[in-house]
């Protein structure tokens, strides 16, 4: 037997799987879709880690933890909140020995599983019997004659793709990833009544907080309130949560690019890759921006001036991707020089179109 789930094979966010696996699953019902465009425009760069990522703390906070004893295991839930999706924890179902029914269950359900694997033990990935690598996976079907199933990660080289996997190494990437870190496993369905309407205050608001470099969200910093109880110590959201990963705090907005600078030399100095995820989720950020501005103006008829201006800005993080892979290949410094300059053109160039796209939201909102 064969079932295959709706999934968008390349959806507009891709650079990590956290993020992919839930823009993967709506991309295709038009009533959730504005959401994407109001999710994704918040960008912060992880001091601790060097790398790049999408926040907003209303929705998902990885650093914010619930701590549970499965089993006799801690697990840790970190704050997710996506008003559109109906989750089930089936992590200690998952734990027992049929594994493999549980799956094929939800799956025949119409429900997806998103589930921690250790692409160690995945053929197809670039980790495969060499390093562990615990990461979150999507699961959309399977084939019980071929004893696969669908899934899509960021499998090879940090790209976004869909895999078969067999049943026995499906088993062994997920027992060895709940010894290195248990997480959960949920299972998932969209639901059908939810409606998302952008809403133009609060893209003023996230606008604002880019040019500024801020978030007000608060995404992975340390909460204002402690102590609530003898269980919880913290609170965020109405979510009370007793662990949260420690961090060397976030930089917002406009100001990644400094970092982004930084990072460069950095590598430069110990002859090290330039982590390429920077530039594509920069693109994957314009990408959005791009489709924004299409949906507001959707009832008129033409397009700002400044979406021309956001076209180029995103041909530039191309560009800057394709000029990481190649020093990535050759370590020719001489690339260095043109990352420093197209970086700062296309900061002031971002600069300038997000303030100008501001300034029509501020309009809009003072005519209703």
């Amino acid at each position: 037997m064969r079932k295959r789930l709706e999934v968008k094979e390349n959806p507009i966010i891709d650079t990590y799987s956290s993020h992919g696996n839930i823009v993967s699953i709506i991309s295709g019902k038009e009533k959730i879709y504005p959401w994407i465009l109001s999710r994704f425009l918040r960008v912060t760069y992880c001091v601790d880690n060097n790398y790049l990522d999408f926040c907003d703390g209303r929705y998902l906070d990885y650093y914010r933890c619930k701590t549970k004893d499965v089993k006799g295991n801690r697990c840790l839930y970190n704050y997710r909140n996506y008003e559109f999706l109906s989750e089930t924890d089936i992590t200690e179902s998952v734990l027992g020995d049929d594994i493999i029914s549980e799956i094929i269950n939800c799956i025949d359900l119409n429900c997806y599983v998103f589930l921690y694997l250790d692409h160690f033990y995945i053929q197809g990935t670039d980790v495969y019997n060499k390093t562990h690598r615990n990461h979150e996976t999507l699961i959309f079907g399977y084939d019980s004659d071929r004893a696969v199933f669908y899934t899509a990660d960021n499998f090879h080289t940090g790209k976004y793709s869909q895999l078969e996997v067999d049943f026995s190494q499906l088993i062994s990437a997920r027992r060895s990833s709940e010894k290195l870190e248990l997480k959960p496993a949920l299972k998932v369905t969209v639901r059908d009544d939810y409606v998302f309407k952008i809403n133009l205050d609060d893209i003023r608001i996230t606008i604002t907080d880019f040019l500024v470099g801020k978030d007000s969200t608060r995404y992975g910093l340390f909460p204002d309130v402690h102590n609530l109880n003898a269980k919880y110590k913290y609170k965020h959201n109405e979510f009370f949560y007793d662990f949260q990963y420690e961090n060397k705090g976030f930089v917002y907005g406009l100001n990644v690019y400094s970092s982004f600078n930084e990072l460069i030399n950095s590598c430069t100095e110990n002859n090290n890759e330039i982590d390429v995820r920077f530039a594509h989720l920069l693109c994957n950020h314009k990408n959005v921006v791009l489709e924004l501005i299409k949906r507001i103006y959707e009832d008129k008829k033409e397009l700002p001036e400044y979406y021309l201006d956001f076209e180029e800005i995103f041909q530039n993080c191309l560009i800057l991707r394709n000029m990481i892979i190649k020093y990535n290949l050759t370590r020719n410094k001489s690339i260095i020089s043109q990352l420093f300059i197209l970086c700062k053109a296309i900061m002031e160039k971002e600069k300038l179109a997000f303030s100008s796209f501001l300034k029509d939201i501020e309009s809009a909102l003072l005519v209703k």
